[in-house]
């Protein structure tokens, strides 16, 4: 059974936020879930594990304006420039914007105390897979993009995405055990094909039971991610100002 976390309350979604957090117990009883994001300065809501709950896991989306790109349905004219200010999440949910190809989600699975061994860490595909959003336009921003180190990878179109890891170390191979220790996964899930809702689930076994917890989003929805199939593209350089080089019948 495939244990999936409510939210208690409800928190403003820092979607594209690197704050926004979302804060799951689990254990071999009824899940009680839990969930927090982003107030808007950074701060993240957290709930501590009950004494019999094996592992506390959290998710927190890595935004990084070199490597995103985003879907908005909206005129060239129309878009604020991404670069006007430091809030990208503020950007991205004022131009309605839905990420696009690849998506960064930072994992950190907490030990509660007595040995659980998590056993996977895999992206999987909620609902069905339907056709890229057929939006306005594609905007990115042309930066030298950092290497995203250790990680683990999923291709989304894959009728089942396996997940494949790159240049990590033996502490985040797995399967591994956590007690009151930190395991942190960096995973990149990517789509080329489709418009997917996706979570993360964990398999662990804790005191003989095996279980799998769906992680999901700041908000309790799954992360959304679509492929690029917008009619025009709009490429801003690191300096703020739009590449004419880059773009591709972005008239502003």
């Amino acid at each position: 059974m495939i244990r999936i976390s409510e939210p208690r309350s409800t928190a403003r979604n820092a979607f594209l936020g690197v704050a926004a957090t979302a804060m799951i117990a689990v254990g071999p009883a009824a899940c009680a879930g839990t969930s927090g994001g982003s107030d808007g300065s950074g701060s993240q809501a957290q709930t501590l594990p009950e004494a019999d709950e094996p592992v506390v896991i959290a998710t927190r989306l890595k935004a990084s304006r070199c490597t995103d790109a985003w879907t908005v349905d909206l005129d060239p004219r129309q878009i604020p420039d991404p670069l006007a200010g430091n809030d990208l999440s503020g950007w991205a949910r004022g131009a309605g914007a839905v990420q696009q190809t690849s998506m960064q989600v930072e994992v950190k699975i907490t030990g509660n105390g007595s040995a659980t061994t998590i056993k996977a860490v895999r992206a999987v595909p909620v609902g069905d897979k339907t056709a890229p959003i057929q939006a306005t336009t594609e905007a990115a921003i042309d930066c030298n993009a950092p290497s995203p180190g250790p990680h683990l990878e999923a291709d989304l179109d894959q009728p089942k995405p396996k997940m494949t890891a790159y240049n990590n170390s033996s502490s985040r191979r797995l399967p591994l055990q956590v007690s009151t220790d930190t395991a942190e996964f960096l995973v990149l899930a990517s789509t080329t094909k489709y418009d997917i809702y996706w979570q993360i689930e964990v398999d662990w076994t804790h005191d003989g039971k095996d279980g799998t917890t769906a992680v999901r989003g700041p908000d309790g929805q799954p992360f959304h991610l679509t492929a690029a199939r917008a009619t025009h593209t709009c490429v801003w350089g690191s300096n703020g100002k739009l590449s004419k080089a880059l773009s591709v019948d972005c008239t502003r």
